[in-house]
């Protein structure tokens, strides 16, 4: 990680370019600065978002924001955000029945909306609202969460386990005609229950037609002290009740088509659910869309393609698609430790560079040819999709972290590079880069180790390099958690395995630090060893090369002091090479955790 530092700065002295007016547009902290304060200006104080009608979620915009938060501590860029994902919530946007969101707001209460459901509004916003839980530890934005991947699971994952590209918002030509009520037909369908529902929950006129779109009211605090989300979760079974009716009407036309990008930021949303909430389903559900994807959307020759139905994969994938999947990989190679999705989101990430880059200027072409024109674009701007260039300049920071690569860094840096000075006129166009920006000015920081806010740290020897993942979201104290260990073996030696090969060697182990009574060790999953001939043993040893990834189990106690947001374990290691062992060693790593306040 000191070797990354070092790489970006040598980079950074030479990253500013030109702007149309003859000035330097610099990558540096002030451009992040004037984003957020023109962010802060644009903010909805009254209903939350940016700006009046129409209103879109603004998903890049609120990441970051919280990115921003992290780095900074600014407690406003968080308020903007928390409030934000709250009136969401509440609005009819949001689908309070079968989860998930829609398109946009066509009003700015976030009422009515254009009602057609996207797969990147679900992953983008899974996201968010997951980030949002691992800073606040608010249950609320886990439930949004993990109702949105209810929705996805039940109506827009192929049987294959790829995942649709959209729900309509027209049921017979007529907008939102199958999500609309009318209070008679609320109270016809859950009798006495519907007084109690009918104080939680509001009906807002559609500017044409009838019925009306379901919204949850603001919930003041009642006397008799039951919390607002109780009131709601306590009106469950008349939220299913609704669901099944409206589940039985027609319903709009689904878009079966299954696209590489969009199914790459959905893994990465499943991924992220699974690391941070520690549910091995969404692991699952990431994995077999992986698998699925990977596997499908090929052509003869092996290629990517962009989009796959009907049991064919056609059209040859676009910039975008080997981000967006090369990242969603990444994210499953950090929730899962199954190095398979490391390698895969190298390869993809090698491709993109070769098929893609453009040499004279800089930067990501999006096609890899001109076509039949011979001409070839680039796209920077975010809008409700980031860029493929915003997309690769984190992917290529995350795998520089991940890898230790500086060839990564140094594209990433050339990325940014190539779009300053549109980045600093034109801010509110580049939100998502400009969070690639604020990682890349983080991970140059003399002393950063690791990517800000996440939720890794790297230590070293000579021989060995370790790199310790901790879960995102806040731990109680007295609970049980998994740690992600990485460790490389520097080229031309190899650590025993764990069982080792005979009972005098020493096998590698990962154990809680003697300086570090905090935590104890639960139990620890090792891969099994690789074979390798020894001139030293008749038989061959059971090693570890190259790299290696463990889960470990960890017990934080019940007297945990939260002094310095890590806690600290050890890799027992004996480095050997070809024709000697050395001493055995061991090195201290720390793991980011962060504890859930008594």
């Amino acid at each position: 990680a000191t070797r990354a530092a070092e790489a970006i700065r040598r980079i950074q002295s030479g990253a500013a370019m030109s702007d149309p007016a003859g000035g330097v547009a610099k990558l540096d902290e002030a451009i992040l600065v004037a984003a957020t304060d023109g962010l802060k200006a644009a903010y909805d104080r009254s209903s939350g978002g940016f700006g009046g009608s129409p209103k879109f979620p603004s998903e890049s915009e609120l990441d970051l924001l919280l990115a921003r938060h992290e780095r900074t501590g600014d407690a406003e860029l968080l308020d903007i955000v928390t409030h934000t994902l709250a009136e969401m919530e509440r609005g009819g946007i949001h689908d309070h029945l079968a989860g998930g969101f829609h398109r946009y707001s066509t009003d700015a209460r976030w009422r009515v909306p254009h009602f057609e459901k996207m797969l990147y509004n679900q992953a983008q916003l899974a996201s968010v609202y997951l980030r949002a839980y691992r800073i606040t530890g608010d249950a609320a934005h886990r439930r949004v969460a993990e109702a949105i991947f209810g929705f996805v699971e039940t109506i827009m994952t192929s049987p294959e386990g790829g995942f649709y590209s959209a729900l309509d918002s027209e049921t017979h030509a007529e907008e939102g005609k199958s999500y609309l009520w009318a209070e008679r037909e609320i109270r016809d369908v859950i009798g006495d229950a519907a007084d109690e529902f009918l104080l939680l929950y509001g009906l807002e006129r559609m500017p044409e037609g009838v019925g009306r779109v379901l919204y949850r009211r603001a919930l003041p605090l009642r006397d008799d002290g039951v919390a607002p989300q109780a009131r709601v979760a306590a009106v469950a079974g008349s939220r299913a009740a609704l669901l099944a009716v409206r589940d039985a009407r027609d319903q709009p036309l689904l878009d079966t088509k299954i696209l590489a990008a969009w199914n790459g930021m959905m893994i990465r949303a499943y991924a992220e659910a699974a690391r941070t909430l520690e549910n091995p389903r969404y692991l699952a559900t990431a994995s077999r869309a992986a698998e699925f994807v990977h596997g499908a959307l090929r052509d003869d020759d092996g290629r990517l393609q962009r989009t796959y139905r009907l049991g064919r994969a056609r059209h040859a994938a676009y910039q975008e698609d080997y981000a967006f999947l090369a990242a969603g990989s990444l994210e499953l190679w950090r929730a899962s430790g199954d190095a398979v999705h490391l390698q895969r989101a190298r390869t993809l990430t090698d491709e993109m560079l070769a098929l893609f880059w453009d040499d004279a200027g800089g930067g990501l072409f999006f096609t890899a040819d001109g076509g039949d024109l011979g001409l070839r674009t680039k796209d920077p701007y975010d809008s409700a999709i980031p860029s493929g260039n915003s997309e690769a300049t984190h992917l290529l920071l995350r795998l520089a972290d991940a890898t230790g690569e500086d060839v990564y860094l140094a594209k990433a840096a050339a990325l940014l590079d190539a779009f300053a000075a549109p980045m600093a006129g034109y801010s509110r166009s580049f939100t998502r880069m400009l969070t690639a920006l604020d990682t890349h000015l983080a991970m140059a920081q003399p002393g950063d180790t690791a990517l800000a806010g996440s939720a890794i740290a790297a230590s070293g020897s000579e021989y060995v390099t370790v790199t310790g993942s901790g879960p995102g979201a806040p731990v109680a104290k007295g609970s049980e958690f998994d740690v992600v260990v990485t460790v490389r073996v520097a080229e031309g030696w190899h650590i025993n395995a764990n069982p080792a090969s005979d009972e005098f060697l020493v096998p590698t182990r990962v154990a809680a630090s003697a300086d570090d009574g905090r935590v104890r060790m639960v139990d620890v999953m090792y891969p099994a060893g690789s074979t390798l001939e020894s001139l030293a043993s008749d038989a061959p040893l059971l090693v570890y090369e190259g790299e290696i990834t463990l889960r470990a189990r960890v017990l934080l106690t019940d007297d945990f002091e939260d002094d310095d947001g890590a806690i600290t374990l050890s890799l027992a290691y004996q480095p050997c090479d070809d024709s000697r062992c050395l001493a055995p060693a061991s090195v201290e790593f720390s793991v980011p955790v962060r504890v859930v306040s008594d």
